[in-house]
């Protein structure tokens, strides 16, 4: 069995922390968690978020990501160093002149448009043993402007534990409100200050508040919310008629894939902007409705389509047992390791 470290972004002991008191659900850390508690051997390095690192200098160390002692000393235990959400040249030099094999996890978004981004990204593609996604799709995307991905590229489900929350009633009486969640950049979220047109609609909109158009946070019947409780979510997507998924035109990755499994949990319908990935987990009209990017009167329809009591008891029965059967984190985390080790 090879010796894995999983090398965040972010610090992730308050969120290991989370999920052992019952706080946060396990497919926590992308399927880390799961193989952490399951004996194999694996983890983790302890890396302090760049505005929590004090002196000029120190964020400027951090933010290029020069590895520190402390990382090279536990790079050295490993077989494979596993680099999640991220494809970052300085590490990748490093982890390869160690010997040591390096894996990109979940670092497949936006494909790159400024000529030296696009330099750069292609020599860490370069160094990289494999880099695994969970779209077949955006693997195709990124393999059309770099070739490499055709041998180092892999696509596993996300999962989520769908035990962890409670799932409304199907029939459960649900006030106007919608809910729409996410951090994306890729989230249209403009789209959503037009679908308010009509007065009984309420949106609960759960994001930092750097993504928030001026014409929704001026619009009262928007509520915006950040850092809520996963109890507090919860029960937000109890109350809501559906979670409404806006994406930009052009979005080409998983965009809203963590949002709609953790509604679809709850048995609350999900409403999402349609692109190829996302068509690789749902049919439309049986377990979402899609509507096209960036359109109203598409959106509109969708609405339409769930305000039929047939159609919405259908779909969210149909969701709720996809989420649990097939996007499971447990499933998640052994496809990787499978991926690793093969």
């Amino acid at each position: 069995m090879k010796r894995i470290i999983f090398d965040f972004i972010r610090p992730p002991e308050p969120r290991l922390e989370q999920v052992e008191s019952g706080e946060a659900p396990k497919e926590s850390l992308v399927g880390y968690y799961y193989l952490r508690k399951s004996g194999y051997n694996v983890a983790h390095t302890s890396r302090p978020a760049v505005e929590q690192v004090n002196g000029k200098l120190r964020r400027l160390i951090r933010s290029l990501e020069i590895p520190s002692y402390s990382d090279l000393r536990t790079w050295r235990t490993a077989d494979t160093i596993v680099l999640v959400t991220r494809m970052s040249l300085l590490p990748g030099i490093v982890i390869k002149l160690m010997g040591k094999e390096l894996v990109f996890y979940d670092a497949m978004q936006t494909l790159p448009k400024h000529p030296l981004k696009k330099m750069i990204l292609k020599l860490v593609i370069g160094l990289a043993d494999k880099i695994i996604g969970f779209s077949e799709n955006q693997l195709r995307e990124w393999e059309k402007r770099y070739p490499a991905f055709r041998e180092k590229g892999a696509a596993i489900n996300y999962g989520i534990d769908s035990d962890f929350f409670s799932p409304n009633e199907i029939q459960a009486e649900r006030s106007s409100q919608y809910i729409s969640v996410g951090r994306d950049p890729n989230r249209d979220f403009s789209i959503l200050n037009d679908f308010l047109n009509t007065p009984s609609r309420k949106l609960i909109l759960v994001t930092k508040d750097y993504l928030v158009t001026p014409q929704l946070r001026e619009n009262p019947a928007v509520e915006i919310l950040d850092g809520l409780s996963y109890e507090e979510l919860e029960n937000l997507y109890h109350q809501s008629q559906a979670t409404v998924i806006p994406l930009k035109k052009g979005t080409t990755h998983l965009s809203g894939i963590r949002a709609s499994l953790e509604a679809m949990a709850n048995r609350t319908p999900v409403i999402i902007a349609r692109n190829q990935s996302l068509e690789e987990y749902f049919t439309d009209r049986k377990h979402v409705v899609f509507f096209e990017p960036e359109s109203l009167s598409s959106l509109e329809s969708a609405l339409q389509f769930l305000e039929q009591p047939e159609n919405r008891t259908r779909m969210v029965e149909e969701a709720y047992q996809l989420v649990r059967e097939k996007y499971n984190y447990k499933q998640m985390a052994e496809s990787l390791i499978r991926t690793i080790e093969g």
